[in-house]
């Protein structure tokens, strides 16, 4: 069987997954790696000796950054590829599969479940997985077992707080950085080879040039290292300080913080007590101001754009200044980054898990956390919305780049909805039909559609909508009689409401599925019918046309059109997808 997942003839072979996806998926650190020689060759040596190497340790102990070195120096072991998947946006585990085939530029089949799919790729493929940030996923850790179990060649490498608790994983703890002995006088030469010490010195001269261990600051420095014991994203957080306080000044604030959480939470570890107490060290030294944005900016899962984040304080929160100087100010004090995403030109906001946790919980204290999370959600539902219902039927590929980028953000919007407002909900999930069908996430927009389409069953042009994606999806994966039943019902309900387009759009999409049920002499019937149908309901002819000469390709004995690349973000819009929004 040809593999039509994305789009293209592709015999099965290695030409399925995107190697593409590979060269440019491994994050590309910005600083050095310090001090983990010894972590990295156990690491190196567990992976050629198991299928299966968990880095756990503490949030901020730099088990991704350990990962992201480990991967990038057994590279070239894994001839068909190194895949970076990045598991802290996802929320819900039974993403995980289909997070996975994404990274790896696999997309849903037509004709088989996502993880048989998925299996069937990667069987004989030497390649290495990378999934980052499991530990809010461990329901869903059977899918890597199962992988393992039916593949020859596939190794896992994930970080995690925790184990995953499975069958053949080989745990490698990732301890945080050697401190300074107590024992020893602290000076410049005795700190020198200190890895905590080395650190801080490094992240300070970034931050102040020029800056380095002497005599005055040594003791200071030596002691921030040890109160934070040695965990590399608190000693980051303290560095980024000098560019206000000097090592000495610095200590007493930290010190000063940490009493003042000793009576939290005791169920947490010291370190990540550590870890909090020096974020929340970090956050007292903000502006009211940015305190609010950063509880404001913990809505957005994966980032957002500067656009986006106005968007939502302008309808929910007064920070008391300017959305980019408060954002300015986050970025000078470590809380969040300024990141570049592919396809998108404005720049990004992003903060670390560990970081956005935090402030998560911060925004739990705000008056206006639930309209800010509402907020959020219509933000992302107006965005997906933006292309209304296109006559020419094609999805345009600044949208379709957009959506890729949001998608974790859009995801947290329709668990918002689901929860809060249903209607909304099966709002944006019609909506996402075309972007689901033309990137591949079948299984999951059939399992929203689905479920919402349960939930809301209120008569309204909505429903008709979602009808109509729901179907396109079902006739996607060969489910013609339930896209059938689908389709009947959206015919019948556009008629009872005077929906001239959605009833012109499920008629041509009863006579594709009829063609792709049945056979081409049988479908070119079908056309004319659907065609002189649709035309009565004001689908354009040369809507009808696309719609219908993409569909005959796909359905003809010599399956679908070959296209110049099977990566996702290379192909074509398959123009009739985004009729049904």
């Amino acid at each position: 069987m040809p593999d039509v997942s994305s789009g293209a003839v592709v015999p099965p072979s290695r030409r399925a997954i995107d190697r593409d996806a590979s060269s440019g998926s491994l994050p590309r650190p910005l600083t050095s790696l310090i001090g983990r020689e010894s972590e990295l060759a156990q690491a190196k040596r567990l992976l050629q000796g198991s299928y299966l190497v968990t880095l756990t340790g503490p949030g901020g102990s730099g088990k991704t950054r350990l990962c992201i070195a480990l991967a990038a120096e057994v590279a070239g072991d894994y001839p068909d590829g190194v895949y970076f998947v990045p598991l802290a946006p996802v929320r819900d585990p039974g993403l995980v599969p289909s997070t996975i085939a994404q990274s790896i530029g696999l997309q849903d089949a037509r004709d088989r479940p996502l993880m048989e799919h998925l299996v069937s790729q990667l069987r004989e493929r030497k390649l290495l997985i990378v999934l980052d940030n499991f530990e809010h996923l461990l329901a869903g850790a059977p899918v890597v077992t199962e992988l393992l179990q039916e593949t020859t060649a596939l190794r896992i490498l994930v970080t995690s707080r925790s184990s995953l608790r499975v069958s053949g994983e080989q745990e490698c703890p990732v301890p945080p950085l050697a401190v300074p002995d107590q024992r020893t006088p602290p000076t410049p030469e005795s700190l020198a080879a200190c890895n905590s010490v080395r650190l801080f010195t490094e992240r300070a001269a970034a931050a102040v040039p020029g800056f380095s261990v002497s005599d005055e600051n040594a003791a200071a420095i030596a002691q921030i290292a040890r109160r934070l014991d040695g965990l590399p994203l608190a000693i980051e957080l303290a560095a980024a300080r000098v560019k206000l306080l000097p090592p000495e000044a610095i200590l007493g604030r930290l010190e000063h913080s940490l009493g003042l959480l000793t009576g939290g939470s005791r169920d947490l570890p010291d370190r990540l007590q550590t870890l909090r107490a020096t974020i929340a060290w970090s956050y007292d030294l903000l502006t009211e101001g940015a305190r609010r944005l950063l509880g404001a900016c913990s809505v957005f899962a994966g980032g957002a754009d500067l656009e986006v984040i106005e968007t939502v304080c302008d309808a929910a929160v007064d920070i008391g200044l300017p959305v980019l100087d408060g954002l300015q100010e986050l970025v000078n004090q470590s809380l969040m980054r300024q990141v570049q995403s592919s396809g998108v030109p404005l720049a990004r906001y992003a903060m670390l898990e560990t970081i956005r946790e935090f402030a998560d919980e911060r925004l739990d204290q705000m008056p206006e956390a639930d309209r800010i999370r509402a907020a959020h959600a219509a933000a992302f539902l107006a965005m997906v919305e933006a292309g209304g219902r296109p006559q020419a039927g094609l999805a345009t590929k600044e949208w379709l780049e957009r959506l890729d980028t949001e998608h974790n953000n859009i995801r947290a919007a329709l668990s918002w909805y689901r929860r809060h407002d249903p209607p909304a909900a099966l709002r944006l999930a019609a909506s996402m039909s075309a972007f689901w069908s033309l990137r591949g996430h079948h299984t999951e927009g059939r399992q929203h559609l689905g479920e919402l389409l349960g939930l809301v069953p209120d008569a309204s042009i909505t429903r008709v909508s979602a009808l109509n994606g729901a179907a396109w999806l079902a006739i996607d994966q060969g489910g013609y009689a339930h896209a059938a039943n689908l389709l009947g019902e959206s015919i019948g309900l556009s008629r009872t409401l005077n929906d001239m387009v959605g009833d012109g759009i499920a008629t041509v999409y009863l006579g594709r599925c009829k063609m792709s049920s049945s056979g081409s002499r049988r479908g070119r019937g079908t056309w004319s019918a659907a065609s002189r149908s649709s035309a009565r309901r004001g689908i354009g002819r040369r809507s009808r046309s696309a719609c219908f000469t993409a569909d005959w390709s796909r359905t003809s004995p010599a399956g679908w059109m070959p296209h110049a690349s099977s990566s996702p973000a290379a192909q074509p819009c398959r123009p009739s997808s985004a009729w049904h929004r």
